[in-house]
């Protein structure tokens, strides 16, 4: 029985100082885990004192006893301002309270070890050991109780100031510790004061057995002070230290069953085989015993980084709006193994969720809750913390029809199982809201996981702006195009209207022109002022001329093909082109230049090729300076897939500002050396339509009274 006793109280001893260590490495500076710690460690000097207490002769058992009373009241005091610390400091006490308890506990403590007050004397009796109490023990229960009641009863007045997670371990905790203080009060100080029973004292440090395992429960369950890491590790490790002692004492049974060596000789050996296997043995135990036992401390355990990471490659890669907000609710769930998740976006009356449940969306926010949502800025709003948001409106005097949708709102949350709404915030201003219900396993929201929540939505607000500047963007694009199209083809409309006007008139000019040229031969020989005829014959070509023009490009703009194309050597009709050009050049002195590759062979209509290359060099004739030496050059190269086509002369040049306009249809550049405007304005709109028929591009170089250059580039077709 000894034994027995013995090794319970071992067991209580290696349990209470591994969990006051553990506790306080965890964070050494929180007030909380700081008492947590020294409140366990003062029980452990409980244990062992009243180990000794039963154990030690009859001339130190007064003194151990002594000491054994003064642990139990700096525990309880102890155990005072752990209260008054878990799990949230909700009041003060000033200086002069905490001045006054100090000497309250030291004066006790006094009259307790120094004086025969609280414990007069202890006897070893046949039966155990008889405390005779003195004549103040009294005082001794009164601090007992106020303090000890103090451990549970702060914290209960807490309890509707708290969060509902802080709720949750101030249950379990209460119980476990109410528990303990029961068995250990009743068995050593009731039942000895009251009935003069001390036989039971030993079984007063199994009521810690609750007080450890309802807190343990609360560390795995309800993460109370945040310590499941240490209490898994300190397990793992107890267990590989187990194994290791067990596999020990197995070789040194066996070695010496089968060997009959000496003691010494097994021993030796069983430890070399027990640290051989324990080197390459442990590492591996101790991934399995992690892994067992990450199902009990961490069942819903998320890689954080990884987590974060996921849901900024969302946010990054999807800038539509539907997309994001449908793969942020999913993966959301897919993390946290929710029943429910939904993103509202009031100002943009968007409300998506993960069960397609409109209705029940729509009850859990009100634009009042909104409201007030946005007023508190904060990121993260639990629904036992509307009620606090109503009340302060029922403070400020707020209307009634805001305060009862806010009530209703939290009434529906509990009815759904709301657990936490994630506000999403923009320069203070409220763009959407994240709706969760409780984990599917029933567990609480972690304070990783609200701190995951508080990066997200940072995250979340940037990329929703982005997603709604774009979809602003996108809808005025194609609001845009549609008037763009719209625009366009009226614009066409018009075009077609203008050319079939110009064709017709074309038409109908061309005729009376043509007869009014027929008649005026017939007055060569009969009137005697001929120049008069011949001046009225040439107003009458030059109206042709530009009625021809009228009709070219008509046709030119609007056909999809320019005639039929053909495959022809582009060197060949160049080379003819000028021998036909020189005939005219030469009575004008203006002389040919031409550098012209051989056997360029080109795919297009050869007859408007020769009309705009003809066009190009009329013009050079046409605006051909009066001097000694002018010039007009042609050149022709191919390079690679395209053609290069240069007509240049020396002429009177271009103006800068006209450049821009020369390819407009009518417009005519002045010889300021004259005052004159020659031709229709047609010419060179014609060349540019052609060349673009044939996919090419044209432009001009030119300054004036130094000549002008066109550039034809032209692409080859591969046949």
């Amino acid at each position: 029985m000894e034994a027995f006793n013995t090794l319970i109280y071992i067991i209580i001893l290696l349990a209470s100082l591994i969990f006051a260590i553990f506790v306080f490495l965890k964070n050494k500076k929180a007030h909380v885990n700081i008492f947590f710690s020294l409140y366990t460690l003062s029980l452990i000097g409980w244990v062992v004192t009243l180990f000794f207490f039963y154990e030690c002769d009859q001339d130190i058992i007064l003194v151990v006893g002594r000491l054994n009373f003064a642990i139990i009241e700096i525990t309880s005091y102890l155990g005072f301002y752990f209260g008054y610390f878990f799990p949230v400091r909700t009041f003060r006490l000033s200086k002069i309270v905490h001045i006054i308890l100090a000497v309250w506990l030291v004066f006790l403590n006094y009259i307790t070890m120094f004086t025969d007050m609280i414990d007069k004397d202890e006897i070893v009796t046949a039966d155990g050991v008889e405390t005779i109490f003195g004549d103040y023990y009294l005082i001794f229960v009164l601090h007992f109780i106020i303090f000890v009641s103090s451990i549970f009863v702060i914290p209960l007045c807490k309890y509707k100031r708290v969060n509902n997670l802080q709720r949750l371990q101030i249950k379990y905790f209460v119980f476990g510790t109410v528990l303990s203080i029961f068995i250990g009060a009743l068995t050593n100080i009731v039942l000895p004061f009251a009935f003069n029973i001390y036989k039971l004292q030993l079984l007063g440090p199994l009521g810690l057995f609750f007080f450890f395992g309802f807190t343990t429960y609360a560390i795995v369950k309800h993460q109370l002070m945040d310590i499941r890491v240490i209490i898994q590790r300190g397990m793992i490790y107890s267990a590989l230290l187990a194994v290791i002692v067990g596999v020990y004492i197995f070789f040194v049974f066996v070695l010496g069953f089968f060997f009959q060596q000496s003691s010494d000789t097994t021993v030796l050996f069983a430890a070399g085989l027990s640290v051989v296997l324990g080197i390459y043995g442990v590492p591996h135990l101790e991934k399995v015993f992690c892994k067992a036992t990450d199902k009990i401390f961490f069942k819903n355990k998320y890689d954080y980084s990884q987590a974060i990471y996921e849901l900024s490659e969302i946010l990054n890669q999807n800038i539509e709006l539907n997309k994001l907000l449908n793969k942020t609710i999913y993966k959301i769930q897919e993390i946290f193994k929710t029943s429910f998740v939904a993103i509202v976006l009031p100002k943009q009356n968007i409300i998506l969720n993960t069960n397609e449940s409109m209705r029940q969306t729509r009850e859990l926010f009100t634009l009042e809750l909104i409201k007030a949502i946005e007023a508190k800025n904060q990121p993260i709003l639990l629904t036992e913390d509307i009620p606090e948001i109503a009340n302060e409106l029922l403070i400020k005097k707020a209307n009634n029809a805001d305060i009862k949708a806010i009530n209703q709102a939290h009434k529906n949350a509990i009815k759904y199982g709301v657990e936490i709404y994630v506000s999403i915030l923009l320069n203070q201003k409220l763009i959407g809201l994240i709706i969760l219900t409780k984990k599917l396993s029933g567990d609480q929201y972690t304070p990783e996981d609200i701190k995951l929540f508080k990066t997200f939505s940072y995250q979340a607000a940037v990329a929703l702006d982005k997603a709604k500047l774009f979809q602003q963007v996108k809808e005025y694009s194609e609001e845009l195009e549609r008037k763009v199209e719209k625009r366009t083809a009226k614009i066409l409309g018009l075009q077609e209207e203008q050319k079939k006007m110009m064709q017709e008139m074309a038409h109908g000019l061309q005729t009376p022109i043509t007869i009014l040229k027929g008649e005026l031969t017939q007055f060569n020989g009969i009137v005697k002022d001929n120049k008069k005829v011949r001046s009225i014959e040439r107003s009458i070509d030059r109206v042709s001329d530009f009625i021809y023009g009228m009709l070219r490009l008509a046709k030119l703009e609007s056909e999809t093909k320019d005639g039929k194309k053909e495959k022809f050597n582009l060197s060949k009709l160049l080379n003819e082109l000028i021998e036909s050009y020189e005939i005219i050049t030469s009575e004008k002195n203006i002389k040919i230049d031409h550098e012209i590759a051989k056997h360029i062979n080109f795919f297009g209509n050869e007859k408007a090729i020769e009309e705009m290359i003809t066009n190009l060099v009329s013009n050079s004739v046409k605006y051909m300076k009066e001097a000694n030496d002018k010039k007009i050059s042609l050149s022709l190269k191919q390079d690679q897939d395209s053609i290069r086509l240069i007509v240049a002369d020396n002429g009177i040049g271009i103006d800068e500002q006209d450049i821009p306009k020369l390819f407009q249809r009518f417009y005519r550049v002045g010889d300021k050396e004259q005052g004159k405007q020659k031709g229709t304005g047609l010419g060179l709109a014609i060349c540019k339509e052609i060349v673009q028929k044939h996919n090419g591009n044209i432009k001009v170089e030119s300054e004036r009274n130094k000549g002008t250059k066109f550039i034809i580039t032209m692409p080859i077709a591969h046949f």
